[in-house]
């Protein structure tokens, strides 16, 4: 099981083994992150300036129920991401000088593209529910605030035509 403090050690670990410096970013873990295991973000900058990372961050869900490869192979990405700015001051993505630190450090690669094993579930969280009083039925969820959600009065339920309907919020 990984918890922060074990994620932080080992990707100081990756970055002392090529010598890279880290200069103290924080290493964080983002609920809301659900598609993205990892990223490493970056300070704004201005055209023709060096890339500053701003800090790392990695999924709750990929700590909550991924295998420990598959969290440590986001390590290695990541920390592959953090190597190549540090070095060269821009952002590779997923280029060949990417590529390289990737080899270099053993990180899961092939010819064309950095592989992840994925083993989160992609669950959205919805923020409001809309359900209907007369029947009981749940009208809709929605992650932000909208029409139905601002005023449910104007709106109708689908299965008894009725406008009964009520919001709860999910949180």
């Amino acid at each position: 099981m990984y918890d922060i403090e074990r994620v932080k050690k080992e990707f100081i670990e990756i970055l002392e083994k090529t010598g890279t410096k880290y200069a103290d970013e924080p290493i964080r873990v983002n609920s809301r992150l659900t598609s993205t295991l990892g990223r490493v973000c970056y300070k704004p900058h201005y055209r023709g300036e060096r890339v500053i990372v701003d800090r790392v961050e990695f999924s709750k869900q990929l700590l909550d129920t991924s295998t420990d490869k598959s969290i440590r192979d986001v390590i290695e990405h990541e920390a592959c991401h953090f190597i190549a700015t540090k070095r060269s001051g821009t952002n590779h993505g997923h280029d060949a000088y990417f590529k390289s630190i990737c080899a270099e450090i053993g990180c899961t690669n092939n010819k064309t593209t950095t592989k992840v094993e994925r083993t989160v579930e992609v669950k959205k969280i919805f923020k409001y529910t809309v359900i209907c009083d007369t029947c009981n039925e749940q009208v809709g969820h929605y992650m932000r605030r909208c029409g139905v959600v601002n005023d449910p009065s104007h709106y109708f339920c689908n299965k008894c035509k009725e406008h009964n309907l009520r919001v709860v919020q999910n949180f």
